[in-house]
């Protein structure tokens, strides 16, 4: 893929999450992960 696009920002949402497995002692106290939603059918992206 040769073409590239540019998104905003505003059509993307990230959110810190705990991650899920093992994780020791830090399992239940620190945010360990990155969930990202896009809608891709919302998007300004061409057709």
């Amino acid at each position: 893929m040769t073409t590239r696009f540019t998104l905003s920002p505003d059509e993307i949402e990230i959110t810190a999450i705990r991650a899920q497995g093992a994780g020791g002692q830090n399992v239940n106290k620190v945010s360990n992960a990155v969930h990202l939603r896009f809608d891709i059918a919302a998007s300004s992206l061409p057709d």
